[in-house]
């Protein structure tokens, strides 16, 4: 935990000073828990201690669902960000099955960022397929999709937990799985559109005064040729 924690707050440094003390060559399904989870600034880093630390956690998969599931997501990852969305959406699939497998075909939480992978990698394959003139291979990548995405919507309702609240970082997964709004013009919350105005004001040295109580009374009361 002390190692995610440093992880999830940007101290990338710290977190790797851990993840060094994790070992590489592991020989129990616990030396292999830690490994594993050392790939999440491994990864993030592209350093070349990942390819290692694969090469042993693989014979571990059959051992540990859980080791499976960091291992192969966290490598899913990895293919989507280099370009190679046919590795990511075979790691991404072996990742579900792993979770399917120890939970009983239940899409948890835990789904939500992998899915969000291979959509992007989903995404990937039909902008290839259509550049390519192939559409059945765009509209084979867009079926898949739905898929997908009913996976990472599962995993938000997590119905098992009634009043489950989902994490930022699942928040932040979900917003990048769920499509994006058509081109066009939305209405905002006013206090969102506040809040920007706020920002920017604030971003370029200038801000706006606090209206006063009174001022706030007047502006509530102020009717049309009053």
């Amino acid at each position: 935990m002390h190692y995610l924690a440093h992880f999830a707050d940007g101290a990338w440094d710290h977190a790797q000073e851990i993840a060094d003390g994790f070992a590489v060559r592991v020989t129990t399904a616990a030396e292999a828990r830690l490994s594993a989870m050392a790939l999440f600034v491994a990864v993030a880093r592209g350093l070349p201690i990942v390819d290692e630390r694969r090469r042993w956690l693989e014979p571990m998969f059959d051992q540990d669902e859980f080791v499976e599931y960091i291992t192969r997501g966290l490598l899913a990852g990895q293919a989507r960000w280099r370009g190679d969305a046919g590795t990511a959406l075979s790691e991404v699939r072996a990742t579900i099955r792993a979770i399917e497998d120890a939970d009983d075909g239940y899409h948890g939480p835990q789904l939500i960022r992998v899915a969000a992978v291979g959509l992007g990698a989903l995404a990937a394959q039909a902008v290839a397929g259509r550049a390519a003139g192939d559409l059945a291979r765009a509209a084979a990548a867009q079926e898949q999709a739905v898929g997908m995405l009913d996976i990472a919507c599962d995993g938000a309702a997590n119905p098992r937990f009634p009043g489950f609240a989902l994490g930022v970082d699942g928040r932040g997964w979900l917003a990048r799985a769920e499509p994006p709004l058509p081109a066009g013009v939305h209405p905002v919350a006013p206090a969102i559109d506040e809040q920007i105005a706020r920002l920017t004001l604030e971003s370029s040295g200038t801000r706006i005064d606090a209206l006063t109580p009174a001022q706030q009374e007047y502006l509530r009361s102020w009717r049309h040729r009053s």
